[in-house]
């Protein structure tokens, strides 16, 4: 969203791919400093290189950024946000969020897992639960207590 601060994570793990971002930089001239092509010298000085790279990705959009050093073999991505997420066009791909319905809160998003199995898949197939919704089959199926007793730790306030 146009004007919202963005997060992108990115990993320069070889001295090609850092030649890689110097060369989407633009190359400035402090990427070009002597002993910065080298992994050893970027490892002296990585706190400036990290200052200088917040500097030039902040007047940047991280999605396009993201997806030009993707393209260039630079492992990076765009730190979502919940809204973010929601939009998020290989989770929308993957089916990630399944909405359901929640008897007080309405259609709500709800995350499968990240993995699928072919055999079983797994998913979500109910909504949160509400405060006590499980309360007596809990007590009856798990616990073993009579429907009396249960009625009598209602009765006491202690169930519900």
């Amino acid at each position: 969203e146009e004007g919202r601060e963005s997060w992108l994570s990115l990993e320069v793990a070889s001295d090609a791919q850092w030649q890689t971002l110097v060369e989407i930089m633009g190359r400035p001239s402090w990427a070009l400093a002597p002993g910065l092509s080298e992994l050893a010298g970027r490892l002296e000085q990585v706190d400036e290189i990290e200052e200088a790279l917040c500097a030039w990705t902040s007047s940047q959009n991280a999605e396009e950024l993201m997806e030009r050093f993707q393209a260039a073999g630079i492992a990076s991505g765009v730190v979502r946000d919940l809204a973010g997420l929601c939009s998020d066009p290989q989770l929308a791909a993957r089916k990630h969020f399944v909405e359901l319905e929640h008897p007080f809160l309405g259609a709500l998003a709800y995350e499968r897992s990240g993995f699928r199995l072919s055999v079983t898949p797994g998913g979500v197939r109910l909504p949160a639960p509400t405060l006590g919704q499980h309360t007596d089959s809990i007590l009856s199926g798990m616990l073993g207590l009579s429907p009396g007793e249960i009625e009598h730790l209602a009765s006491q306030g202690i169930t519900r």
